[in-house]
């Protein structure tokens, strides 16, 4: 009703009240495997290739990241292949959406050159698994 007594018909709005969702307070699951050929001491002969794995059933995956030896930790994007030889320490981690990280785990391998007594990419040559 305004002030000169007119008045509007009746109107009327529906709506629905839901329960809000739990909040996630779950971090990722995260996992890493390392492959390549490797030698009879379990050394990775001439490079490894280390694939991380993320999943996150709340809010989803949002970064997975990893630190090679002790660097900062960079975005993991694609498979990290390491050729350098000597031993090596990777970390990995992932981040959800909601901003749950997982605990920081560690992956630890040898890359040795390839040589003509390790030579693993030919059948029958060294002592490679």
């Amino acid at each position: 009703t305004d002030k000169a007594g007119n008045t509007s018909a009746v109107g009327s709005v529906a709506f629905t009240v839901v329960a809000p969702q739990g909040q996630d307070t779950t971090a990722p699951q995260v996992t890493a495997q390392v492959t390549g050929n490797q030698d009879w001491a379990w050394n990775y002969v001439g490079s490894a290739t280390l694939t991380v794995s993320a999943s996150d059933t709340g809010s989803g995956v949002a970064t997975v990241e990893y630190s090679l030896d002790g660097q900062p930790f960079a975005a993991y994007t694609k498979p990290l292949v390491v050729n350098q030889p000597g031993a090596h320490s990777v970390n990995y981690r992932a981040t959800d959406k909601a901003g749950n990280t997982s605990n920081v785990s560690t992956a630890k391998f040898t890359v040795v050159e390839a040589g003509s007594g390790s030579d693993c990419s030919k059948p029958g040559k060294g002592n490679c698994k």
